[in-house]
């Protein structure tokens, strides 16, 4: 779900017609979505938590998140020239059932170990946040300075996907474009960048 002040969610909410919520994330990941107090502006919720259904099963109606699994897997290793290949985004919260540090894990391991039979795909993992604190984490989204001063580097990572289904070399591809627009930013959006990375140290 996205943000209350978001245009397109007021533009929905203006035109006074039904409003219907797809609800399949984690609520780790978007806890706005299943924050009751918005669910009023939804005439029917789809999603898989069975306690909501429970408590209304007028209001909110099951669905599960499905995947199109192929019949037939190529087996042939031959044509494989790595061992492990993960595409995922950068992702961190905190809780105590929480997955993404053990993918984290695994991703440091092969990167220690066996780098030559890894490779690593997504976004955001060229960034760093700083614990749950999203206005700090913000900035540095928005600052291509500060992002690229704290970023973490993942001697693994061979660039963006922004579909799964992407091909690898235009998302390397567009990785490079993205690099090469922070080198040539303008002198302005510098000292911008400076100001910002003041302003986080004095916070």
């Amino acid at each position: 779900m996205p943000k209350f002040h978001n245009k397109t969610l007021q533009d929905a909410i203006k035109s006074n017609k039904d409003l219907y919520l797809l609800a399949l994330e984690s609520p780790l990941v978007t806890p706005r979505s299943y924050d009751k107090t918005n669910h009023i502006l939804f005439k029917k919720i789809f999603t898989w938590s069975d306690e909501l259904i429970k408590e209304n099963p007028s209001k909110y109606i099951k669905i599960n998140y499905a995947y199109d699994i192929p019949k037939g897997i190529n087996k042939n290793l031959e044509s494989k020239s790595k061992l492990c290949c993960i595409i995922s985004g950068n992702k961190k919260v905190s809780y105590e059932n929480e997955l993404y540090s053990e993918r984290l894990k695994a991703i440091k391991w092969f990167e220690k170990n066996h780098i030559e039979d890894f490779d690593l795909y997504g976004t955001g993992w060229d960034e760093v946040a700083f614990g749950e604190n999203r206005y700090i984490n913000y900035i540095l989204r928005r600052s291509g300075f500060l992002r690229n001063f704290f970023a973490t580097n993942r001697p693994s990572c061979k660039g963006k996907v922004e579909r799964k289904n992407i091909n690898f070399p235009s998302a390397m591809k567009m990785q490079e474009i993205y690099q090469d627009i922070l080198q040539k930013k303008s002198l302005i959006a510098f000292l911008l960048d400076v100001y910002l990375f003041t302003w986080v140290l004095i916070i």
